[in-house]
């Protein structure tokens, strides 16, 4: 995995446009956002800020992880993204 990451590596250093809350009020498509249960605060705290700014958003928390659901707890985070684009699709 940290060998796949050094292909990113240009994008710390890039300049990112700025995001805000009018911008991310303008998604108007259904969005999920996920948090592993034990991610750091602040990743909880983004996740809840842009849920009160995206209109259509809904909030997953998966269970027993961190940052890497998709490592951690696959079989839950599959369940719930299925779920949802089931919901959508």
């Amino acid at each position: 995995m940290v060998k796949e990451n050094e292909k990113t590596i240009g994008e710390l250093t890039a300049e990112v446009p700025p995001f805000g809350k009018v911008d991310a009020s303008k998604i108007s498509a259904p969005t999920l956002l996920v948090n592993g249960e034990n991610s750091p605060k602040v990743l909880h705290s983004i996740v809840d800020r842009l849920a009160g700014a995206i209109p259509s958003a809904e909030v997953a928390v998966i269970g027993e992880c961190a940052h890497f659901p998709h490592i951690e707890n696959p079989a839950e985070l599959n369940s719930v993204v299925l779920g949802f684009l089931a919901k959508h699709g």
